[in-house]
C-alpha cells in the first residue's frame, strides 16, 4: 500500500480518471457515454470549486483552460450547446441540477443512490403533498401538475401551457425548474436533435426500475456507494472538498469514512507532498 503521493500523482491519476489528456478525450456519444459509466457522476461543465470529473474537461482533452478561455480544442466548445451535442441520448444518463445546483450527469448504476437521499417518495401525488406541506413552491407545483399530465416538455411548450392557467407565475419558471432539478422531481431529456431537442420529464416516468432500486437502499448505503465512488475518481480528497461536493454534514462524512477505512477502501494515513495532513486516499 502506498503512504505517499506527490502533487503531480495525484493529478497524473485524475487525468486518466476525468479522461483530461488529449488520448482520452471524449469525441462522440458513445465515448461520452462509457466516461459517464465509468465515474458514475460528473459536472457537465467545469467547477473550480468542485473536485468531481467534467464533462467539459473530458471533451477538451485537458486539465484547464487558457486565459483565452479556449484550450487545445477550444475550437469544439466555443458554445455551450456544442458540448450537449455528444450527450447520451434519452434514457442513457440522467441529467439535472443536483451537485451543488449545477447541471450534474448521472449514470443509471448510481442514480438509486442519489435517488435514496432526496427524501422522495416517488409516489405520483408526492408533490401535490409536498406543495401542501409548504415544501414546494406555487411554480414548481404548476410545472410538476403539467408534467405528470403531459411529458417531455420544452421550457416554452410548458410556458405555453401555463399561460392561461389562473395564478400561474411565469416568472418563476426558471426557478421552479431548478427547484425542481434539485430536489430530483425532474431530470432534463436529451432528444436525438441536441441543440433544440432538450425538455423535461418527471423522474418517476423517466427512470422507474431506478426509483424502485432507491426505495431498498438506506442513506447510510447510498453514501457510502457514493463516497467510494468519489474516491476512485479522485484518489485523495478532505472533508471540507467532500461537503463541497455532496452538502453532507460534516459530521455524518467522518461516520463514512470511518465505515470506509474499517473496510480497507480508504486510508487516513498518507503524506502529499511529504506533509501529513487531514487527507484521505483510496488505498491502490
Amino acid at each position: 500500500m502506498k503512504l505517499s503521493y506527490s502533487t503531480e500523482d495525484v493529478e497524473r491519476w485524475r487525468d486518466k480518471r476525468h479522461r483530461r489528456t488529449p488520448k482520452l478525450a471524449v469525441t462522440n456519444e458513445r465515448q461520452a457515454l462509457a466516461f459517464i459509466n465509468r465515474v458514475g457522476f460528473c459536472l457537465a461543465s467545469k467547477a473550480d470549486d468542485l473536485e468531481v470529473p467534467n464533462l467539459w474537461e473530458a471533451v477538451s482533452g485537458e486539465h484547464s483552460l487558457n486565459g483565452n478561455g479556449k484550450g487545445r480544442r477550444g475550437y469544439y466548445l466555443s458554445y455551450a450547446w456544442e458540448i450537449q451535442s455528444i450527450l447520451p441520448n434519452h434514457g442513457s444518463v440522467y441529467y439535472g441540477k443536483i451537485i451543488k445546483r449545477r447541471p450534474s450527469i448521472v449514470s443509471r448504476e448510481f442514480l438509486p443512490y442519489f435517488y435514496a437521499l432526496s427524501e422522495r417518495t416517488g409516489e405520483r401525488d408526492e408533490h401535490a403533498a409536498a406543495f401542501a406541506g409548504g415544501k414546494l413552491s406555487v411554480a414548481a407545483k404548476a410545472i410538476m401538475d403539467t408534467l405528470m399530465k403531459s411529458a417531455p416538455m420544452t421550457a416554452k411548450e410548458m410556458r405555453d401551457a401555463l399561460a392561461g392557467k389562473e395564478n400561474s407565475n411565469l416568472q418563476g419558471l426558471e426557478k421552479g425548474l431548478e427547484e425542481l432539478q434539485r430536489k430530483m422531481y425532474i431530470c432534463r431529456i436529451i432528444g436525438e436533435d441536441h441543440q433544440f431537442g432538450a425538455a423535461w420529464a418527471p423522474v418517476i416516468k423517466c427512470f422507474g426500475v431506478e426509483v424502485r432500486k432507491a426505495h431498498k437502499i438506506s442513506a447510510d448505503a447510498a453514501r457510502l456507494k457514493l463516497l467510494e465512488k468519489y474516491f476512485e475518481n479522485q484518489l485523495m480528497s478532505s472533508v471540507d472538498a467532500i461537503h463541497r461536493v455532496f452538502a453532507w454534514p460534516k459530521k455524518v462524512i467522518y461516520q463514512v469514512l470511518g465505515r470506509l477505512i474499517g473496510k480497507g477502501i480508504v486510508t487516513s494515513t498518507i503524506s502529499l507532498d511529504g506533509k501529513k495532513g487531514k487527507c484521505y486516499c483510496l488505498i491502490c
